[in-house]
């Protein structure tokens, strides 16, 4: 096994020895470069809910409402929920003498509206910050 591998070094050694290991010229990458072109790569955006999908949204809640207001008066159903555990609680009994003043309600709605349009600020920014 020993003598084989001697046998195909030397095979390798002779065909290396007798084989002129070629260069490219000076000027090759620059001929290279010059043919490669380059091809601007076009973004092409695409709304995430198509055409199709708001029309679809919007007929499906157009046919809801009309659905809902051509009708005639509603009928009894046979499983009425009882919901009187939303309004007949300690904490609603708790809260039915307090009265906020104006300036306290229009204060809690100022609030109430910028969280709202704090969160689609802090997720834009949270994004570019992270993702890119």
């Amino acid at each position: 096994m020993k003598e084989n591998d001697k046998d195909i070094e030397q095979l390798i050694g002779k065909v290396m020895k007798e084989h002129v290991l070629q260069e490219p010229s000076f000027d090759f990458t620059s001929k290279v470069m010059a043919r490669v072109t380059v091809q601007p790569k076009a973004v092409r955006y695409e709304p995430l809910i198509s055409r199709a999908g708001w029309a679809t949204i919007f007929g499906s809640i157009f046919a809801t409402c009309i659905y809902m207001f051509s009708g005639t008066a509603p009928q009894p159903t046979q499983y009425d929920l009882d919901v009187s555990f939303l309004y007949n609680n300690k904490v609603s009994e708790a809260l039915a003498g307090t009265h906020f003043s104006e300036a306290a309600m229009y204060a809690a709605m100022v609030v109430a509206f910028l969280v709202l349009i704090q969160i689609p600020l802090l997720k834009k920014h949270f994004g570019r910050k992270y993702i890119a």
